[in-house]
């Protein structure tokens, strides 16, 4: 396909002989030779015009490439010949002409003579860049070059997007004469030769002419072709000027030896890159990739998060730059990094991507898999070397930031899960101190590994939403905790998801010290579980949503606890469903049905309960404590009470108050007592001396009294 034009071609005009093409332009075709588009070209034309690029400012994005294409041509045959003695300097121009509503891009390339105009302008089906590595393709010395040539598209034709009337003057080295070549873009053109005026200062290359629509005025003016310059050329390797102003100064700091970029290069190209300039990186990955996919890179992990990262977590797209050969190509492509990664800011560049026709859309290929890929795992050893810092409050505050997004991979990343799991974070029954500066020690899942008892089997956790306090107090943890194994406290309800796409880590099972079936703790006797038996199946008929009762192996001071059955919610994830906008009810209450009571058989309140069953079953009081006592646990337990099980619960306890204070019924309402009478307090004023001084205002304040009590229905206690 034919990126055409520059790539192949340039030239250098003077801005007054330009000035005078310009207004030649009219008669240019009255002499000329006139052809017409090839079928396919044609076609292109229109194709292009109304759907093949999405952004009219693109057009320039592909005649700077193709002017850069020239020049790359041009520098690298200089090599094969002897130019030496050429002085002319590699450059693309600009020149922006209002008054004549013209826009001029120049390239001092390798140009074009007749003969290649009609190959590369009127046709798609021939590339002269095309052509020109095929030429080369049997000659190492030529394949040595070939990174200097990317790939053609049609970039020529996009000037079509904006301009009716497109003309190319062109020369080569080797030709005196030059060309011009005009277009409508409606099915023919002409070539011609440039009148002997013009041809006494041209020395090489080309340009390309564009009269600007009517409507498209902001095409003429300089900020918006500095601003078109800077988002699409900006790392092109020539110099680019508007109206002799160089436009793209920073230099492409990814293509250089990594040894030789120092820290404060690094510094600096971040602001240039990032869209929320700050504090320097935190941390920066700068590395080649060579086999399927070549590429260079750049990534940087800024000190700040990014605003709204976790907000728009699922839309969010990484600050990464995708460029082809310098030229830049999309920063909101989603198949370079995973969400978790979003936070990241860089460039990535290849010479080999391949491009839809429009170069607006990449191809899914194998080869953007094996970017995505590298990429992932150089951001993952960036973070390790963080975490491997000799100063621990660098990965500290990482974690703090980016902590969530870590979490998020663990999800969602399965081809990097084990690379992540590392990098966790988190307190444990072991390490809830505090360092110096009152901050929480922090441990790592290998670290726990290590400290494991010989014959311990499981690694246990527990999730809670309330804070470290809360899960340090949970009975869940008191028998594992006083038989020594350590428990790790994970209190962000994201660490639910986390645990349940975790099953294991180096050989060790994650169980959730809230669930069914403890591994390594002891197990209660069997004559205890056949003693509480009886008890067990009565109580689960009282209580609604229980699956069964039974002795408990993980509890030493606390009375009971409801634990989950191995495919039930915990009672985190029970909080998290109920708060969903489409939650199930169905799966919600199939769930509850999930939960176990374990009870605590040298617990006085479970020995009494058991003392009374089995003198009278069928006592309602036995059946309302046990009521009450099971949704003492659950809450302790971390669950919720349902609406009506909470009216039912506080009655409960107002009973239980009445029975302590031998009341009797407390939902029985007394008549109501005969109160006294209230006596109001009297106020004296100072008076004169005969009693009368401040009457008047005692009055007063009896009549403000008295609407104050007409005002109220309730006085204060």
């Amino acid at each position: 396909m034919l990126r055409s034009l520059s790539r192949s071609h340039a030239l250098t005009l003077s801005r007054s002989h330009a000035l005078t093409l310009s207004r030649s332009l009219p008669q240019i075709g009255a002499l000329a030779d006139t052809h017409v588009f090839e079928a396919n070209t044609n076609r292109l034309l229109d194709i292009l015009v109304h759907s093949l690029y999405s952004d009219r400012d693109v057009f320039l994005r592909e005649l700077i490439s193709n002017a850069a294409d020239a020049l790359d041509k041009r520098r690298f045959l200089s090599i094969q010949s002897d130019e030496s003695q050429d002085a002319t300097p590699y450059e693309i121009s600009i020149v922006v002409e209002p008054e004549n509503r013209l826009l001029r891009i120049a390239d001092t390339g390798i140009g074009m003579n007749a003969t290649a105009m009609r190959e590369n302008l009127g046709t798609i089906a021939k590339s002269g860049t095309a052509a020109f590595l095929e030429s080369l393709a049997d000659s190492p010395k030529g394949s040595n070059q070939l990174d200097l040539i990317g790939q053609f598209g049609v970039g020529f034709y996009s000037a079509f997007l904006v301009s009716d009337n497109v003309s190319v003057v062109s020369k080569t080295s080797v030709d005196a004469t030059p060309y011009v070549w005009s277009s409508s873009g409606t099915g023919e053109y002409s070539i011609e030769e440039a009148s002997s005026e013009l041809s006494a200062d041209l020395t090489r290359g080309t340009e390309i002419r564009i009269h600007v629509n009517d409507g498209l005025d902001e095409y003429l003016t300089d900020s918006k072709i500095q601003s078109m310059v800077k988002t699409y050329s900006s790392f092109i390797n020539f110099p680019i000027k508007l109206n002799d102003t160089v436009l793209n100064e920073a230099k492409a700091l990814w293509l250089r030896d990594p040894k030789e970029v120092t820290e404060e290069e690094h510094d600096g190209f971040f602001q240039v890159l990032t869209p929320f300039p700050g504090p320097k990186p935190m941390a920066h990955s700068h590395f080649s990739a060579e086999g399927d996919v070549d590429f260079k890179a750049v990534l940087y992990i800024p000190s700040v998060v990014p605003p709204d990262f976790y907000d728009m977590f699922q839309t969010a797209k990484a600050n990464l730059k995708l460029y082809v050969r310098r030229v830049f190509i999309s920063d909101t492509l989603q198949d370079i990094v995973p969400k978790w990664l979003s936070f990241l800011v860089g460039v990535v560049d290849s010479d080999s991507l391949p491009l839809n026709v429009s170069r607006e859309v990449l191809q899914a290929t194998e080869g953007i898999k094996v970017i995505k890929r590298k990429v992932v795992r150089k951001a993952i050893d960036m973070i390790k070397r963080i975490a491997a810092d000799e100063d621990p409050e660098k990965y500290g505050t990482f974690w703090k930031m980016y902590g969530k997004a870590i979490k998020m991979g663990i999800i969602e990343d399965q081809p990097n899960q084990r690379r992540l799991l590392p990098l966790l974070r988190f307190q444990t029954s072991y390490t809830t101190k505090t360092d110096a500066d009152g901050n929480p020690n922090a441990t790592t899942l290998d670290d726990y590994v290590s400290r494991m008892k010989e014959d311990q089997t499981s690694i246990y956790y527990l999730v809670g939403s309330n804070g470290i306090d809360e899960l340090k107090r949970s009975p869940f943890v008191e028998m594992l905790d006083a038989q020594g194994y350590e428990v790790i406290f994970f209190d962000d309800p994201l660490d639910e998801y986390v645990t349940a796409h975790v099953t294991e880590y180096e050989g060790k099972t994650l169980s959730n010290a809230s669930k069914d079936n403890l591994q390594d703790v002891d197990k209660p006797s069997k004559k205890a579980s056949a003693y509480f038996k009886g008890l067990g199946k009565w109580w689960k008929e009282q209580v609604d949503d229980l699956s069964s009762v039974r002795v408990s192996s993980r509890l030493a001071s606390a009375p009971c606890v409801v634990v989950s059955g191995k495919y039930g919610w915990s009672a985190t994830m029970e909080k998290i469903a109920k708060l969903q906008a489409l939650a199930d009810p169905g799966r919600a209450a199939m769930m509850k049905n999930q939960r176990i009571l374990e009870i605590n058989p040298r617990h006085p309140l479970i020995q009494e309960i058991r003392r009374r069953w089995e003198n009278d079953p069928e006592d309602a009081g036995l059946v309302a404590n046990s009521k009450l006592l099971y949704e003492t646990c659950l809450l302790n337990s971390g669950f919720l009470l349902e609406a009506d099980e909470v009216r039912s619960h506080n009655e409960r306890i107002l009973q239980l108050l009445g029975a302590d204070l031998a009341l009797g019924d407390v939902g029985v309402m007394r008549d109501e007592l005969e109160y006294p009478d209230v006596v109001e307090p009297s106020s004296q004023g100072e008076g004169d001396d005969d009693g009368t001084r401040g009457s008047g205002k005692a009055e007063e304040s009896k009549e403000e009294s008295k609407a104050d009590d007409d005002d109220h229905d309730h006085d204060e206690l």
